[in-house]
């Protein structure tokens, strides 16, 4: 990660923080009008996870952002 927000010595950003890092990315894109590949590049993810990221904030908010628990997401046995 290249980010001057998360390299500096600014507790406030954690690089650490995935949930953080994805939404400064978003904001980075919206707010600042920086382009998908320079900032997906700059915060260390891939173009396909900005599209990811930016699908789950705008249906689920800030919630969309955390990491989904692994597995089956229903019920996996026919009966």
């Amino acid at each position: 990660m290249v980010d001057p927000n998360f390299v500096s010595d600014n507790p406030f950003f954690d690089a650490r923080d995935l949930v953080q890092v994805k939404y400064e990315m978003l904001r980075c894109v919206e707010r600042d009008g920086e382009s998908v590949v320079k900032a997906s590049t700059v915060f260390g993810l891939s173009r396909p996870s900005f599209y990811n990221a930016m699908r789950a904030f705008r249906s689920e908010g800030m919630e969309g952002l955390a990491a989904k628990t692994p597995g089956p997401r229903g019920p996996h046995k026919l009966n």
